[in-house]
């Protein structure tokens, strides 16, 4: 059978995703490294490097799936929902993995490599996640091979076990680099990929804010080339609008647009969120979770990049939504992080809330 051989992986995330995931749009949401063996065996008495277990669990775990698959033992990392199939994992595995939260995980997937036939005399090769720890900027994950034990034909299958890993017991974000390490101690593929750390709504009760879509009657005047998304609040009905923005006069009722009369601006504020210049078609952005930590505000947003075509006529997608204070937990001078989908952040901005 014709093994793909595969040397690095990008899989793109744009709206992705959903669920929530935390990444950063620099590099794809999944990295996979596919390394040749060491020419060495390794050693069974090799002392493991120290450091701090993380929790993991188990998403799917196969021994007899028949490809297309790595050559090599190979680390895949996906930080947050992937939006195109995998060839390498079989499709339940997949969907498996499109219900993983990703605000709170992301998912390792192991794969052992070309393993022994299926439907061979004897169970086929194996590969099963026995530790996940990390050491400062390392991540190691100690996975046990078990070596095919069936007749070997030219048919072979591709074991993998996919985990998912807490973000909670991580003890460092930022650039990771995993090292996959068999029983022996030996060093079997080796992956670099950022992991950012995304704050959970409910990892402090009480901080997840309340919000509706308003339909204020104002609009963008003038649009900008080279604008970057950005956030803005209105804190009073005295707050001037955003740059370039101008009221208008409500004119089709059909449409429930409403004026800065409408805020009761002692329980709300009004939040607009904006992706900047966009040169292609159909972009737009929505707002589908809010919450707060401390005097940070956490503003996660679907970034629809719409195109592929250009259009000529240019947009600046903006949503603009009336948030409840009444589960605020600190007023004052907060912090507002706009987060695409990926986690990614693509605004902030500091404003004084009122009590």
């Amino acid at each position: 059978m014709y093994y793909k051989k595969v040397f690095t992986l990008l899989l793109a995330i744009t709206f992705l995703l959903s669920m929530w995931g935390c990444s950063s749009s620099k590099t794809s949401p999944t990295q996979v490294t596919e390394t040749p063996p060491s020419s060495t065996t390794g050693n069974p008495e090799v002392k493991l490097p120290e450091g701090t277990n993380l929790a993991f669990e188990t998403v799917d775990i196969i021994d007899g799936f028949s490809g297309p698959g790595y050559d090599y033992p190979t680390i895949m990392v996906i930080t947050s929902q992937p939006t195109n199939p995998i060839e390498e994992i079989a499709p339940e595995s997949y969907d498996k993995i499109t219900k993983v939260d990703f605000s709170k995980y992301f998912v390792l997937a192991i794969f052992q490599g070309p393993s022994g036939p299926r439907g061979s005399i004897g169970p086929p090769g194996s590969i099963e996640v026995k530790r996940i720890w990390q050491n400062e900027e390392t991540i190691y994950v100690l996975a046990q091979f078990q070596k095919p034990q069936g007749t070997q034909t030219p048919i072979s299958t591709f074991p993998y076990h996919i985990v998912k890993v807490s973000r909670e017991s991580l003890i460092r974000f930022g650039e990771i680099t995993f090292r996959l390490l068999d029983q022996s101690g030996e060093e079997r593929a080796t992956a670099t990929y950022e992991i950012l750390q995304c704050p959970s709504a409910t990892s402090k009760p009480g901080n997840q804010l309340a919000f509706e879509y308003f339909r204020l009657a104002a609009a963008l005047m003038e649009l900008r080339r080279g604008t970057p998304a950005y956030v803005f609040i209105m804190t009073n009905a005295k707050s001037p609008l955003p740059d370039r923005w101008e009221y208008y006069t409500p004119f089709a009722p059909e449409r429930e647009e409403k004026t800065i009369e409408d805020v009761d601006f002692s329980k709300n504020f009004l939040l607009f969120v904006s992706m900047g210049f966009q040169g292609v078609t159909g972009p737009g952005i929505t707002v589908e979770r809010i919450w707060q930590v401390q005097e940070i505000i956490y503003i996660q947003a679907n970034f629809d990049s719409g195109g592929p075509t250009v259009q000529p006529m240019w947009s600046e997608p903006t949503n603009i939504v009336k948030v409840s204070k009444d589960n605020m937990t600190q007023f004052g001078d907060i912090t507002f992080r706009l987060l695409d989908q990926s986690g990614e952040e693509r605004a902030t901005a500091t404003y004084e809330i009122p009590k």
